[in-house]
């Protein structure tokens, strides 16, 4: 959803790209906006093979080996 700014409102901050500048149009209604309801909303293909990814360590999952150099640097420097 765009929104635009009141015209009488002073604090309110343009969003950035407009509607003008994505579209050929006013109103964001043309054929720029077709790929959102044809290519973005097809189903993923399902025998397509994910890249395996490395899972997210959490803030208590970390250990000192885990750290940058500097960071145990600056731990042991008395």
């Amino acid at each position: 959803v765009r929104l635009k700014c009141p015209k009488d409102s002073t604090e309110c901050i343009q969003q950035r790209p407009t509607v003008s500048e994505i579209s050929k149009s006013l109103t964001g209604c043309d054929e720029t906006l077709n790929w959102w309801v044809t290519k973005a909303l097809e189903p993923t293909d399902p025998t397509k093979k994910k890249t395996p990814t490395k899972k997210k360590k959490g803030a208590r999952d970390y250990t000192m080996d885990d750290l940058p150099e500097m960071c145990l640097d600056v731990i042991h420097s008395k």
